[in-house]
């Protein structure tokens, strides 16, 4: 069993597609990242008039694809006190996207912005999706239709 990290962000302005999370494996393969968990809220449009559904995206990149940018880089935070830093790492809210590599989409869903999303994956947890050596794992949503107030966390496996 590896260790458990959250990654998170709180109160961006989201206003363009966007990979709200980049997760990128350790090239030198000693570890193994996965996926567990997705959970996504907007604090800005409450009002029934300005529910939207916007689509939400799992994509695997190769380690020959380049990362986004435009976001910020959050340190891994360990779930179990006195764990080590991970040795993954993190960017959210890159407005640039991830491109170029390899690629391939694993998860389609989307979910309406009054309500939220929390995106746990209904698989094996050992079977949950993986990147290993440099590739990246990325959640991507599209653009809303006006700028929403967004915060999210990912729980991420890493060993």
């Amino acid at each position: 069993m590896g260790r458990y990290y959250a990654v998170s962000f709180s109160a961006v302005a989201v206003s363009a597609a966007q990979d709200l999370f980049e997760l990128t494996a350790p090239a030198n393969g000693a570890a193994r990242i996965r996926l567990h968990q997705v959970n996504l809220v907007q604090t800005s449009d409450v009002a029934s008039a300005d529910s939207e559904v916007l689509r939400v995206s799992l994509l695997r990149y190769s380690s020959a694809s380049t990362s986004g940018s435009g976001g910020s880089a959050p340190t891994p935070a360990p779930l179990e006190s006195g764990d080590p830093a991970a040795t993954f790492t993190a960017e959210v809210n890159n407005t640039t996207q991830a491109t170029g590599g390899t690629s391939v989409t694993l998860v389609e869903d989307g979910f309406n912005v009054l309500g939220g999303a929390a995106l746990a994956l209904a698989i094996p947890p050992d079977r949950r999706p993986s990147a290993v050596n440099g590739e990246r794992l990325v959640v991507r949503i599209t653009a809303p239709a006006d700028a929403l107030t967004m915060s999210g966390t990912v729980i991420v496996e890493e060993g």
